[in-house]
């Protein structure tokens, strides 16, 4: 999913550009595993949101990851192995994880592949 959401936004961008509009890029870090999505608050200010330890994590490797990289843990890459080709990268004790990661920097899939100059994709 991370790198069909990669690929469309390369072809935002390009019509961004063509209108002159800021274009947008980022890292991804993404993580499989139980959340709650719920709403939090009062009537004064209601938002809604998700919560756990898995979209910590999320958050955290999603802030390891270069521009325009897909960064997942080794249990995601373990669950999708034979899907993507990934790189691992040295282990890291991660802020509010009580376990050391080991984040995997995906390379790309069956037909795709990543540039490593900018994360653009090429098929």
């Amino acid at each position: 999913m991370a790198i069909e959401m990669q690929d469309r936004l390369l072809e935002m961008n390009s019509d961004w550009r063509n209108r002159e509009w800021r274009v947008l890029s980022g890292p991804y870090g993404g993580q499989y595993g139980l959340l709650q999505c719920r709403q939090l608050g009062s009537n004064e200010r209601m938002d809604y949101t998700i919560i756990g330890a898995e979209v910590n994590l999320a958050a955290r490797l999603q802030s390891s990851a270069e521009p325009g990289r897909i960064v997942m843990s080794y249990e995601n890459h373990a669950l999708v192995s034979d899907m993507v080709r990934a790189q691992p990268s040295p282990s890291d004790q991660m802020k509010g994880i009580s376990r050391e990661i080991v984040p995997y920097v995906i390379e790309g899939s069956v037909g795709i592949e990543l540039s490593e100059v900018n994360g653009s994709i090429r098929k």
